[in-house]
């Protein structure tokens, strides 16, 4: 993976856009829910240690993120209870 980007969309268009350009360009992705507190959303970031926050098609690039390998990566973010 190339970057990985934490996606803060309303579940739409837009967010499989912004999917797809992830994947286009080789990133591995998380989507943030946005029915969470921006609390939550914020102790997901920290933990996920994304490179990079696209939100209503800005990207901004993080500079607590990791460092990240080119390799094939898969992001999956649950509640907790799954």
């Amino acid at each position: 993976m190339k970057a990985l980007v934490a996606l803060d969309y309303e579940p739409s268009e837009r967010l499989l856009r912004a999917i797809e350009r992830c994947e286009s360009r080789g990133e591995a992705f998380a989507v943030l829910d946005r029915r969470v507190s921006l609390t939550r959303r914020q102790r997901e970031l920290e933990w996920l240690g994304a490179t990079h926050l696209e939100s209503d098609g800005e990207r901004q690039v993080l500079t607590a993120g990791r460092e990240v390998e080119d390799d094939v990566a898969l992001v999956m973010l649950t509640s907790g209870s799954s």
